[in-house]
């Protein structure tokens, strides 16, 4: 880069977003309504769309040329100052909804509905925009809650996805002036193996710093995995039991979906779980008796069969502030919500429709009220049986 260029990759993204959004407008992507008597919109008319731009810039002391405006605006995309939003399936949505008994939350297209189905099938970038999906649903049940209580109370759990939505819904937490003050909370401790600290609900809680001045946290500071006949006695230690005593005030928890076997049925190694046993289940007791009792999949590391939740006995497992019984019993309590994000696996591309199946038919694992999924999983729902 020459010297006499402006090197905006150093740049805020304040002034990034502003150089954007005068590309798209000068497009005619955004559209803006001018008063008749001003001409300044007409003079503009007169520059290429490139050329607005930099004279945008250049009006802002940034000495930039033409030929990095195309370069600005992708950086604007790798900033997630501009997403790509799917449009919705809504009628692969409504046939898993009449399909599995639910019911529709009205009959206006704009509803939240209890399933939602984003219109992509392929690509790296479907757990991306599933888990942005989910964003504006947390954003919208926000806004809802805000209206009968002065502070929300979110619940985090692990992995990719809840980290993708964290990410999403602070930007857009952060652009809402009547964002209520927020508690967040780590629904586990994370930290499953020791190169996964990333997935961690605590790692979270940096997106929510900006978003209003009276943000709160509850972490849960504990071992990530425990022997089952030690578990009672590590949820009593004192700084586990205040996050415990706390849960209860939650009002929305956010999850994702793991399958534990791919579709010939062998071991789904991508799973953050499948990973946790590989690295600490070592006379592999925990595994045998999960494949015993029937182990598909499973929410925030807690292992559940097609006939309900796993009770784990034998061997090691997590801590997490709520067991699948809690989550489900959680999910039918009014204004409470749990918004599940069913994406396909990042890595391997594996849909995990198997793994999503029984809990849209067994009441037992209806541990959410907001199902996001996309079109390829949906597909796969609608050939299974309702029963």
């Amino acid at each position: 880069m020459s010297r006499y260029e402006w090197d905006f990759r150093h740049e805020s993204d304040a002034v990034i977003f502003a150089a954007a959004e005068c590309f798209l407008d000068a497009i005619g992507i955004r559209s803006k309504r001018h008063n008749s008597s001003d001409t300044t919109h007409l003079k503009k008319r007169q520059l290429s769309p490139t050329e607005q731009v930099v004279d945008f810039l250049r009006k802002k002391g940034k000495k930039v040329t033409r030929q990095q405006i195309y370069p600005i605006f992708w950086e604007a995309f790798r900033r997630n100052l501009i997403v790509l939003r799917p449009p919705l399936e809504q009628a692969e949505a409504e046939k898993l909804i009449y399909k599995f008994g639910f019911e529709l939350a009205s009959s206006n297209k704009d509803a939240l509905q209890p399933i939602r189905v984003l219109d992509v099938s392929d690509g790296n970038e479907i757990h991306r925009h599933i888990a942005y999906e989910g964003a504006r649903i947390v954003h919208l049940l926000i806004k809802e809650l805000a209206k009968d209580r002065e502070r929300v109370h979110l619940g985090l759990g692990p992995g990719l996805s809840p980290r993708l939505l964290s990410g999403q819904l602070g930007r857009l937490l952060a652009e809402d002036s009547a964002c209520p003050p927020l508690t967040i909370h780590a629904m586990s401790s994370g930290g499953l193996t020791l190169d996964d600290a990333s997935i961690s609900p605590i790692t979270f809680f940096h997106y929510y710093d900006n978003v209003h001045p009276d943000i709160t946290t509850v972490g849960l500071f504990t071992e990530a995995v425990v022997r089952c006949d030690q578990y009672n006695t590590v949820i009593q230690n004192p700084s586990v039991r205040k996050a415990f005593d706390q849960k209860n005030d939650i009002d929305i928890i956010i999850t994702t979906l793991n399958a534990a076997f791919t579709a010939d049925k062998k071991a789904h190694t991508c799973g953050i779980l499948a990973k946790y046993l590989n690295a600490w289940d070592d006379q592999e007791q925990t595994r045998a008796a999960l494949t015993e009792s029937g182990w598909i999949g499973d929410i925030q590391f807690l292992p559940f069969a097609r006939s309900g939740p796993i009770q784990q006995r034998i061997g090691i497992r997590t801590v997490s502030l709520f067991e699948l019984d809690e989550l489900v019993e959680f999910a039918r309590r009014p204004g409470k919500h749990v918004v599940l994000l069913a994406s396909p696996c990042r890595k391997c591309g594996m849909s995990r429709a198997e793994a999503a199946w029984p809990l849209l038919v067994n009441p037992s694992l209806r541990v959410w009220t907001h199902f996001v999924t996309d079109t390829r999983t949906a597909q796969s729902l609608l050939l299974m049986p309702r029963e």
